[in-house]
């Protein structure tokens, strides 16, 4: 299961912002220079405890933990929601694409 990454995206959607990536200071907003509002705490805690509970498993990748977000914000908000589309732009920003299996 994604450690370090999954808790940096976590505090993206905080909005609380990361100190290091990959062990680097980065004083950006985000990886890929883009500023992104966060969906608050309580959204937050909710998909990432639907994404741990029903999506991710023990072998989960950055990638695989991106999809299961992606449909757990999905399952909580709708597909279309815009806390859907805020989870989507945190983990580009953060420079985990899209994977071939799911997109928004």
């Amino acid at each position: 299961m994604p450690n370090r990454n999954s808790h940096r995206v976590h505090q993206r959607w905080r909005s609380t912002g990361a100190k290091s990536i990959g062990g680097l200071p980065h004083n950006g907003k985000t990886c890929n220079g883009t500023t992104i509002g966060g969906i608050g705490r309580t959204k937050a805690e909710q998909i990432w405890y639907r994404a741990l509970t029903v999506y991710m498993m023990a072998g989960t990748n950055y990638r695989d933990a991106r999809d299961a977000t992606l449909r757990a914000a999905r399952d909580l908000y709708g597909g279309t929601s815009g806390v859907c589309k805020a989870v989507v732009r945190t983990w580009t920003a953060v420079t985990v694409g899209p994977s071939d299996r799911l997109t928004v």
